[in-house]
């Protein structure tokens, strides 16, 4: 094995230039992977921080939406002795939920939160002060916006009514901070809430931090053993934003994978060089009676050394790379990075892998040159590499069931399943079928190259196609850069468009003050709407909240059969559930386009507005009567929906069709709504409250005052859970998102085309250098050094452009596939794009050949031509 060795390091330093690019092009691939496996670590570090601050660190939240049920001091021991339950600290809600007793006496207050001094209580977002402490016996922790508006401070005194007990006096020890979601909450000593409420040992919900957060849905099966009935937060949008970091980290991670494919092909394409620059040598090794397993020992050592050379100036390049890339990583996430977070075990782990993998791919080309037959090898320096007959019939009929089943899915199944399947058996094509694909490709190509270079052009295209052998790898990555570019872009693209298309479609009128209340909850107050609108430059619509009603006496006959359209079977017959909401189309009108298809949407009393969709699916026509129940009223009982007749006679309503809308501004197009007037809602419902108002700024230079006006109306309303929204920084935020995987992406295309340029530059040097007798000849015969010259810099571009067109032509057709597994409804081709990549592709060919060519210039003819 010793002797082996020495060879295959002899083998190597024989071809300085070419073993250094090759290290070179494979040390930059792992290069990169290091540094995203060390930058993705610090990003995950810093945004673990990011995501506590934003939502505490602590992992459950687990109790009751109601004063009524309670935890015991019990239950609250036996979940703290719970294994991986590191600390809880209770919070006490005395008056929340619907039918507490005294809902209607503290409509106006502030919500009463009861809490421990204790650093887990700390965590949770509705303990954040900007001073003071928090609370002990006979204290309060007030709102930012209320000490401002009654100029309290530290120490001041005030009073609040504790029902059933007396008004209590209490002084200020805290200030919340100035926060939307803080405007109307305040904070008291735990035990001192509940004796001043009758409620005392009454613990609402707990806040749970674990040892292990992997053990989180261990710990909710345990908790829903103790209690069927609780209500448990898992942070399920804590843990999505950890995990995936805003979408950035299954988008580094796949394109890390592409780079370190992309590396394997550059490193299979050096060592088939090499294998078959060595033919001769190695037959001439088996004529004198080497094994063949010596041969592949020797090819394989080859793959050893030069890969873990590879790895060590990789782990060092990383490490360097990330340093450099730190601050424009920062600023492409949006996430501030104090230090690198550098785990030595993903680092190495990574490195090794890699190494691994690479050195797996030269098995099969070292195997292969094992056993090719010495005579064979000896009479011929290189060949053209003859496709196995399985792999080109398998490449044809994956080709043909990937177009197939695409086309048939379009037309008739449209099933999502069916567009991945085709789009992986097109990979699974291009993979067996490359050289194929190359070969003929080029060879269509050359009537092209004929016509540019005149008698030249066949003879370009013919050393394209002897060359395939050791250049099938290099075209490869070019393809491979495309493909992934256009993918890659394109998805990005539509997503990005139609996300946006969303928001605007949902939020038309860019502000959006929300009650983030639930179905049978009071949301804001019509005052406030009244508020919002007398703003000057403003100009409101409001969204009133709406109840659910079931159909009764639908007549079915007249119902359009439809998949989505979900029916009821009540007292025996089949109903359809609609939701009832109050709207004034009059002021609707005024700020948004609605569609009057048929009728008026003037309404009085029970004459009502339904939608186009509405109409079609259910048979309704202006006139036609609607019968609904309330879904209070109905009962199940034995998977049975029933209304007795007492319900039925209370909570029944009957409506007349008046008007029929195109859709509903602010609603889905397919919404099955009832629009009653809202005083019909008010007076037969008791709603008027509304969800949300939606209002826009009619004046620019005035924004800013109208942005303080409605934060101050905010925190007069008696809720804390008011959200405002903004279009603006929503469509900001999201062309951040974009931008930053876009640029992720467009980095890693860049190294692909850069993997490439070395790789051919390499392949180009060899393949010159075995052909110098040949352009002695053209030489000798008369062809100047420029045509020569202007001969092998075509080779180059002719490869790298079947490169760029392939990859442009799969990477079209995969992402169409890709889009319609999405749902997307039409077909596209990313122009820009692919027309950037057929300019590029034979630009990287050029470059990379350019310096092999004009070698080629110095070399003496007379000793050329004596080369065998």
């Amino acid at each position: 094995m010793k002797t082996i060795l020495k060879l295959a390091v002899r083998l190597m330093t024989a071809r300085k230039s070419r073993t250094i690019l090759s290290i070179a092009g494979v040390s930059i691939g792992f290069s990169l992977l290091i540094a995203a496996t060390v930058l993705m670590a610090t990003l995950e570090h810093a945004n673990t921080s990011i995501v506590k601050e934003k939502y505490g660190d602590y992992d459950l939240v687990v109790g009751y939406q109601s004063a009524e049920s309670f935890i015991t001091p019990h239950i609250v021991h036996k979940i703290q002795h719970l294994d991986d339950v590191e600390k809880i600290t209770p919070f006490l809600y005395p008056y929340i939920g619907k039918e507490y007793s005294f809902q209607d006496e503290m409509a106006l207050q502030p919500m009463y939160i009861g809490v421990k001094d204790e650093q887990l209580a700390r965590e949770h977002q509705l303990t954040k002060l900007s001073s003071g402490r928090l609370p002990k016996r006979g204290e309060v922790v007030i709102p930012y916006s209320l000490s401002k508006a009654k100029k309290l401070h530290i120490g001041s005194k005030l009073q609040f009514p504790f029902p059933p007990q007396r008004t209590q006096e209490v002084r200020v020890s805290g200030i919340l901070k100035k926060d939307q979601a803080l405007q109307s909450i305040v904070l008291f000593d735990f035990r001192w809430l509940g004796d001043a409420t009758g409620q005392i040992n009454h613990t609402t919900t707990l806040l749970i931090k674990l040892t292990d957060a992997k053990q989180k849905q261990h710990i909710i099966k345990q908790l829903k053993e103790i209690d069927s009935d609780f209500y448990i937060d898992p942070q399920s949008m804590k843990d999505k934003e950890q995990d995936q970091m805003g979408g950035l980290k299954p988008v580094v991670s796949g394109l890390g994978v592409v780079i370190v494919f992309g590396s394997m092909l550059l490193f299979l394409s050096t060592l088939q060089m090499s294998i078959q620059e060595r033919k001769r040598e190695f037959s001439v090794l088996r004529l004198i009676g080497a094994q063949k397993k010596q041969l592949i020992w020797i090819i394989l050592y080859q793959s050893v050394i030069m890969n873990v050379i590879s790895g060590m100036i990789g782990l060092l390049g990383g490490m360097v790379l990330s340093i450099v890339l730190k601050s424009t990583v920062a600023q492409i996430s949006g996430i501030m990075i104090q230090q690198l977070a550098i785990h030595l075990g993903a680092v190495f782990g990574n490195t090794l892998l890699a190494i691994a993998l690479t050195i797996m791919v030269s098995v099969l080309p070292a195997v292969g040159a094992g056993n090719q037959s010495p005579l064979q090898a000896y009479r011929a320096s290189y060949d053209i590499r003859k496709q196995r007959l399985l792999s080109v019939i398998t490449s044809g009929v994956a080709l043909a069931l990937s177009l197939s089943i695409t086309f048939c899915n379009y037309v008739y199944i449209h099933s999502p399943k069916l567009y991945l399947l085709a789009a992986g058996l097109l990979i699974l094509s291009v993979l067996l079928g490359l050289s194929l694909f190359i070969k003929n490709t080029i060879l269509v190509l050359m009537n092209v190259f004929s016509a540019l270079f005149s008698s030249y052009g066949k003879l370009i295209g013919r050393n394209a196609v002897r060359q395939l052998r050791r250049s099938t790898q290099i075209v490869g990555i070019v393809l491979l850069g495309i493909m992934v570019c256009i993918v890659g872009t394109g998805i990005l693209t539509v997503v990005k468009n139609g996300t946006e298309k969303s928001i605007q479609d949902q939020y038309p009128l860019s502000h959006v003050i929300s009650s983030n209340s639930a179905y049978d909850e009071r949301g804001l107050s019509p005052e406030f709407y009244d508020r919002i609108d007398s703003i000057p430059h403003v100009e409101a619509v409001p969204v009133f909240k709406s109840i659910a009603v079931y159909t009764q006496g639908l007549d079915m006959n007249g119902v359009k059969k439809d998949d989505n359209l979900m029916t009821y079977t009540i007292n025996g017959r089949q109903e359809v559930m609609l939701g009832v909401e109050g709207v004034d189309f009059q002021k609707m009108s005024q700020s948004l386009p609605l569609h009057v298809v048929e009728g008026t949407t003037n309404l009085n009393g029970n004459h009502v507005v339904i939608t186009q969709y509405t109409a079609k699916l259910l048979g309704y026509k202006i006139g036609s009567m609607i019968n609904v129940i309330e879904d209070t009223a109905v009962s199940f009982t034995k998977n049975e929906m029933t209304v007795n007749e007492k319900q039925k006679m209370k909570k029944s309503a009957r409506f007349k069709v008046v008007g029929i809308i195109k859709t509903l501004p602010l609603s889905d197009p397919e919404d099955m709504g009832v629009y009653v007037s809202p005083s019909f809602m008010k007076k037969r419902f008791s709603v008027d409250t509304l969800d949300e108002v939606h209002y826009k700024v009619t004046s620019k230079a005035f924004e800013d005052e109208v942005e303080k006006t409605v934060q101050d109306a905010t925190a007069n309303e008696p809720s804390s859970k008011i959200i405002l929204f903004n279009l603006e920084e929503e469509l900001n935020q999201l062309s951040r998102q974009f931008n930053q995987r876009f640029s992720i992406l467009i980095v890693t295309v860049s190294l692909i085309c850069f993997l490439s340029f070395i790789g051919l530059m390499n392949s180009m040097a060899s393949s010159l250098r075995e052909r110098v007798n040949e352009f002695a000849t053209l030489r000798a015969l008369g062809t100047n050094a420029r045509r020569i010259v202007q001969i092998t810099v075509a080779e180059g571009m002719v490869l790298t452009f079947t490169g760029g067109l392939l990859g442009a032509v799969f990477g079209t057709i995969i992402l169409n596939q890709l889009l319609l597994a999405l749902d997307y409804p039409k077909l596209i081709i990313s122009w820009p794009f692919v027309s950037l990549a057929l300019l590029v592709s034979p630009v990287i060919g050029f470059f990379a050949t350019l310096a092999p060519a004009l070698s080629l210039r110095k070399r003496p003819i007379l000793q050329d031509l004596s080369k065998e």
